[in-house]
């Protein structure tokens, strides 16, 4: 059986199988501020990091040449709302640079995460596995991310933001076009040190 077509940015939860639609963990980890001169979008299950004032962005931020993350997004609240939960996903107006939202982050170094792969350029294979990997980001608002990991990066370059770990144990999950993978982080924002 083919592996399905539907990108959810990264995910911390384990599904038992019994459906196609991740379980994406909410409101775990430590809020963030996200101002509105951001603008777009940001979703649960993005990949994001912090900017040089500590707002949140979408993808990997570089940080002397290393392409960094602080986590993934687990809950997204209104400025005005704060402590109340939101949909999966908000558009940011970008009209200046108040605090639009704040949004929860799985922040925690050691994390691993599970991503689908987008196969742009060829799929990747278990032998793959230690390989440093980028992130793909997608192109559209949606109520959960689409944020996929970009398989055609697979590479030793040790800038690129995650190792690719294992191929995930999810139900009818396969070798293949659109599979399923855990990561890492390469260099987690919370631990970059001042001059790397």
């Amino acid at each position: 059986m083919a592996n399905e077509d539907a990108p959810f940015g990264a995910t911390t939860g384990t599904c038992d199988g019994t459906t196609t639609i991740p379980c994406n963990t909410r409101n775990g980890g430590h809020p963030y501020p996200v101002r509105g001169a951001y603008g777009g979008y940001l979703s649960v299950g993005d990949y994001v990091s912090l900017d040089a004032k500590n707002y949140l962005v979408r993808g990997p931020t570089t940080i002397n040449s290393n392409s960094v993350l602080l986590g993934r997004v687990s809950g997204i609240y209104k400025a005005t709302m704060l402590g109340t939960d939101d949909p999966d996903y908000i558009t940011l107006t970008g009209a200046g640079t108040t605090v639009e939202a704040y949004a929860n982050v799985e922040d925690a170094a050691d994390q691993t995460f599970e991503s689908q792969e987008d196969s742009v350029g060829g799929n990747l294979a278990e032998t793959d596995c230690g390989l440093n990997i980028d992130v793909a980001a997608g192109s559209a608002a949606a109520s959960i991310s689409v944020m996929e990991l970009d398989s055609s990066s697979a590479a030793t370059t040790i800038t690129l933001p995650l190792t690719l770990c294992a191929l995930s144990n999810y139900h009818g999950n396969a070798v293949g076009t659109n599979a399923r993978w855990y990561v890492k982080m390469n260099h987690p924002q919370s631990r970059v040190p001042t001059g790397l």
